[in-house]
C-alpha cells in the first residue's frame, strides 16, 4: 500500500512539474501574435515590391489596409516611403482557460524605384496619438518591433 502512495505522489509531482515547465498561455499567445504581425509586415513588403515592379508609384500602390492604418507617404530621391501600423492577435490556452493577446507593429516601407525596384522594411516608433483600443481587435496588449 505504501508503494502505491509513493508512486501516486511521484507521478502527481511529475505531472505538475511538466505542466509548470512549459510557457504560459499568455507567453504563447503573445509569441504567436507577434510572429503573425511580423509575417503580415513581410507579406505587405512583398506586395508593395510586386506593385512597384509593375510600374506603380506612390500614388498608385494600394495597400490592403484600413484607412487609419496608413500613417503617411512621402516621395524620396529614388522612390517613396509608406508608414503603416499593423495589428494582429492570437489565442492560447486549454482546459477552459484561454488568453487572447493583441499586438501592434509600426513599420516603414522604403521603396527604391531606381535603378531596380527594391523595398526595405524597418521599425517605426508608433505615434503616441494611436488609440489603445482598435475596432475589430480590442485593447492593444503590446506594441512589438520587427526584432525584439
Amino acid at each position: 500500500m505504501t508503494t502505491r502512495i509513493v508512486l501516486t505522489v511521484v507521478l502527481a509531482a511529475l505531472a505538475a512539474g511538466t505542466t509548470a515547465c512549459g510557457p504560459s498561455p499568455t507567453e504563447v499567445s503573445s509569441e504567436r501574435a507577434t510572429d503573425q504581425v511580423r509575417a503580415l509586415a513581410a507579406n505587405l513588403r512583398d506586395s508593395i515590391g510586386h506593385a512597384v515592379a509593375d510600374g506603380q508609384d506612390e500614388t498608385q500602390v494600394v495597400l490592403p489596409l484600413e484607412q487609419h492604418q496608413e500613417l503617411g507617404r512621402k516621395r524620396t530621391q529614388d522612390g517613396f516611403e509608406i508608414d503603416v501600423v499593423l495589428y494582429d492577435h492570437a489565442e492560447a490556452g486549454g482546459g477552459g482557460t484561454y488568453v487572447k493577446t493583441i499586438v501592434r507593429l509600426c513599420v516603414r516601407y522604403v521603396v527604391h524605384q531606381r535603378p531596380s525596384p527594391k523595398v526595405d522594411l524597418s521599425d517605426l516608433d508608433c505615434p503616441s496619438s494611436l488609440p489603445n483600443t482598435v475596432e475589430g481587435y480590442g485593447e492593444i496588449d503590446r506594441t512589438v518591433r520587427l526584432n525584439d
